[in-house]
């Protein structure tokens, strides 16, 4: 079972911050789609993938996975810039 929160807490993550996966697919130099499948869970966000959307983003990296009693929807002014 994974650790990572799940898509749509990540998301929600992005979009307090104001950044849409749009945004977020042009800093890759990917497309939307692509982008779009990696947050749907259609291709495997690994590692290296993480940590660089937590640099380009500037959220914590330990943000994006789950903790014990954490919900991002409870909490989520520690999430906006």
């Amino acid at each position: 079972m994974s650790n990572l929160k799940s898509s749509d807490d990540l998301k929600f993550i992005l979009e307090l911050r104001g950044i849409t996966l749009k945004d977020l697919a042009k800093k890759f130099e990917l497309s939307k789609s692509t982008m779009t499948r990696y947050f749907n869970g259609e291709i495997k966000m690994t590692a290296d993938f993480l940590y660089s959307v937590a640099k380009i983003t500037d959220i914590d990296l330990y943000d994006f996975f789950k903790n014990e009693g954490d919900s991002v929807r409870k909490s989520p002014k520690r999430f906006r810039e």
